[in-house]
């Protein structure tokens, strides 16, 4: 579910590096899993509760996400340099 929120990390803010970018994702996943029982003891929405395996694998998916978008940036930074190169 939060793949797309990896990817995001290293292209709107910017993040660098691996364990901070795995702690924003964690943090994102943690919150809504902590919303879930919240929102749905005050009915606004179905019964859903609080899943270990939610937040793992959520985290799980943004940290994969971060690590697709570094991959793609540091082949980005090689084909840039090996143009300029040969200029």
């Amino acid at each position: 579910m939060l793949f797309p929120l990896g990817v995001y990390l290293g292209i709107l803010y910017q993040v660098k590096r691996v364990h901070k970018a795995i702690i924003i994702v964690f943090l994102t996943s943690l919150t809504i899993e902590i919303l879930q029982p919240v929102l749905s003891y005050f009915g606004f929405i179905f019964n859903r509760s609080f899943d270990v395996d939610d937040l793992i694998l959520n985290t799980l998916g943004g940290f994969l996400g971060f690590l697709v978008w570094l991959g793609i940036s540091n082949i980005n930074m090689m084909d840039s340099e090996k143009s300029h190169n040969n200029t």
